[in-house]
């Protein structure tokens, strides 16, 4: 039973702690428990245990579980023995008699397992290292069939911003939700299908800028800032001229408190406006000099304490600042 309770406070992590490199490391954790012989028994067990009670967030607990089966059955069914065959459709069979009512039905109208399901549809286009064993000409057509329907899933994500699920959902909670909903389709590339002009303008973009005042949606509304910045031109001159705000409303409390964590995450998104558009910088108008500034702040401080946001994020950080102030440097020289 110990294993048990260590993957549902792993999966309890992985969904809703507000720190990303404890996600990340829950993740890593799971991914690894995934190829063990013993994932068979302990999500199979899952499925069928009279103590469910006992796990943290007992549905999602069980999704995981019946995923796990799932994935082990394409990429290892053909190992299982004859007697381990029976038992796993035996397990099956009793899950799905056990779930074929379906939990306690809420008061969402199905919103947020909408919003659950939206979520992991982008990231078979993402993951190129998946194990569903997709031929890349069909994976192409899915992509494709999946963006023609982003302005139908971004008005779905607007609406439930505005609206909300239900009031057993909780302001914060559902904010991470649909921040990370949208953080999955921004990876899969999904502004693509939308005008470069009026991205900007998108009502997303404002309530995405607006989720980095809370501090439980802070970290994923930087992490959608960064992918836009880094995958669509013309948004660094967008964010350039809100540098400003990030400076007044954000860095300068958090370098007056010693929030680490904002500091760091503020100075990798100021690092990736200057390397998408370090051009913009040299022009040394009012608004790339507010960014230059908030480099050379947050760059002090950075540097001389450790950013407790994971390692990857840690690394993609400095690699931004030493990137950024290269291209200052060469675009400083060519234009004298």
């Amino acid at each position: 039973m110990e294993l048990h309770i260590k993957v549902a406070q792993a999966v309890h992590v992985l969904n809703h702690d507000t720190q990303s490199c404890n996600r990340v490391a829950a993740n890593q954790w799971l991914v690894q428990f995934q190829q063990t012989d013993a994932a068979w028994e302990i999500a199979t067990s899952i499925l069928t245990s009279d103590h469910r009670h006992l796990f943290l967030s007992e549905y999602e607990v069980e999704f995981f579980a019946a995923q796990i089966l799932k994935r082990k059955i394409q990429n290892e069914g053909y190992n299982l023995h004859l007697a381990a065959k029976d038992a796993l459709l035996n397990a099956l069979l009793v899950a799905a008699k056990r779930f074929s009512s379906g939990p306690p039905q809420s008061q969402d109208n199905g919103n947020n397992a909408v919003l659950e399901m939206l979520t992991v549809l982008p990231e078979i286009i993402e993951d190129q290292n998946s194990d569903c064993h997709i031929p890349s000409g069909r994976r192409y057509e899915y992509e494709q069939e999946l963006l023609a329907r982003t302005p139908m899933v971004l008005d779905f994500l607007l609406q439930q911003s505005e609206e909300g699920f239900g009031s057993h959902v909780q302001p914060h909670d559902r904010s991470r939700k649909i921040l990370r909903c949208l953080l999955s389709w921004v990876r899969a590339g999904c502004f693509s299908v939308i005008p470069l002009v009026s991205l900007p303008t998108h009502p997303l973009f404002n309530i995405v800028f607006s989720s980095l005042q809370v501090a439980s949606s802070f970290d994923l509304a930087i992490e959608v800032l960064v992918e836009l910045v880094s995958r669509y031109e013309g948004l660094p001159q967008v964010l350039l001229s809100r540098i400003g705000y990030l400076k007044e409303a954000l860095l300068f409390p958090a370098l007056k408190s010693g929030d680490q964590k904002v500091i760091g995450r503020l100075a990798c998104l100021i690092s990736e406006i200057g390397q998408a558009a370090p051009f913009l910088i040299v022009e040394a108008n009012t608004e790339a000099l507010e960014l230059a500034d908030a480099l050379l702040r947050s760059d002090s401080v950075v540097w001389h304490f450790q950013v407790k946001i994971g390692r990857l994020q840690t690394q993609r950080c400095s690699f931004a600042f030493l990137e950024t102030w290269r291209d200052l440097v060469r675009r400083g020289k060519t234009t004298h």
